[in-house]
């Protein structure tokens, strides 16, 4: 089972998710459930660090990946990179919908 967690400020934006687990769907390699669950997340991750330039503070190991995202003060740059979080969280939640029994997600305002 892949457990996501979402992480949202007292103003909603998500400002840290965590990926545990894996599915355990297909063999490794073959597994479409956790290709599209580390597609949604890689593709925020380099969206943010490399078109936007956002220094974030990621964790990854086998089955895990933490990625916090700093403050940002620059109301345009936090207006992309809402979109894109908002974007995966989209994209998660259809997932989860399709593959219930492999994927939970969990959304928690701090």
């Amino acid at each position: 089972m892949i457990n996501i967690e979402i992480n949202r400020n007292y103003i909603g934006n998500v400002y840290r998710f965590t990926v545990d687990g894996h599915s355990g769907y297909e063999e490794i390699g073959k597994d479409i459930v956790c290709a599209n669950v580390s597609t949604a997340t890689q593709s925020v991750i380099l969206g943010m660090s490399e078109l936007l330039g956002i220094r974030l503070n990621i964790v990854i190991d086998d089955g895990h990946l933490e990625c916090s995202i700093p403050e940002i003060s620059d109301q345009l740059t936090l207006e992309k990179v809402n979109i894109l979080l908002e974007t995966m969280v989209l994209t998660l939640r259809q997932v989860e919908s399709e593959y219930s029994d492999y994927v939970k997600m969990i959304e928690v305002e701090d």
